[in-house]
């Protein structure tokens, strides 16, 4: 009889602990997800001051349209604790934006007035490969659930490899032939990312943001853009 007592109390110890066990919240999470962007050009612009040489320059720039592109993504999320998550997610964006710029120079160069007027134009096509890294810090921890949902701020690097590139610009300085260049614009493949947002049980929603850089090496003309982005994830 002991023996069958001892098997039933061993019994009982080890059912809650493996079900218990069987239970507990895996740190890992998997999704998938879609969203809109919208591809900024800022106007420019600026002082620039050298000790034989000054630029003061004064931007103004027309926006063709207001353009919105798309990105789908799928991610993976591992938990360390209630605040603390790594999370890593490859996806496909398509952004798009045009712009006009004048620009009017007005300053000195060697003690000497000089004044000009510049205008750009840029257009920028991208159809991008998102390899993205990033820590995410949940600054509400209420217990999940249907009802309830948290804020988070995420901070990272993401890697923007362009697929699909019909990026391009033109740069004149008063109409003249001779200060006319044009030609395509690269992309810098590594750029800073931000995002702050609201997680539920099975889901999370955020605003985020990137700063591209867009190059033309030979003629050395550079135009930095912010990539905005809304974008919804499941989880499952």
């Amino acid at each position: 009889m002991k023996p069958v007592i001892s098997f039933l109390v061993a019994l009982l110890i080890y059912l809650p602990f493996n079900l218990s066990a069987q239970q507990a919240p895996s740190k890992w999470r998997w999704g998938v997800g879609v969203g809109i962007n919208s591809l900024y050009i800022p106007k420019g612009g600026g002082n620039i001051n050298l000790l034989f040489a000054q630029d003061n320059k004064e931007a103004k720039i027309t926006r063709v349209g207001n353009r919105f592109g798309f990105q789908i993504n799928s991610l993976g999320c591992y938990q360390f604790n209630k605040r603390w998550s790594l999370i890593g997610g490859l996806g496909i964006t398509k952004a798009e934006s045009k712009a006009y710029r004048k620009i009017n120079h007005d300053g000195y160069f060697l003690f000497l007035s000089s004044n000009y007027i510049s205008w750009d134009t840029i257009v920028l096509k991208y159809l991008l490969l998102d390899l993205r890294l990033n820590i995410r810090f949940q600054i509400t921890t209420f217990d999940p659930s249907y009802s309830n949902i948290n804020l988070f701020i995420d901070l990272g690097t993401t890697g923007e490899f362009p697929l699909v590139n019909h990026s391009s610009y033109s740069y004149n300085v008063d109409y003249s032939d001779f200060y006319y260049t044009h030609g395509k614009l690269s992309l810098e493949p590594l750029t800073p990312y931000i995002a702050l947002g609201l997680i539920g049980k099975h889901f999370d929603g955020s605003l985020g943001f990137s700063l591209l850089t867009n190059k033309n090496t030979k003629d050395d003309h550079s135009y930095n853009t912010l990539l905005t982005r809304f974008t919804i994830n499941r989880y499952f």
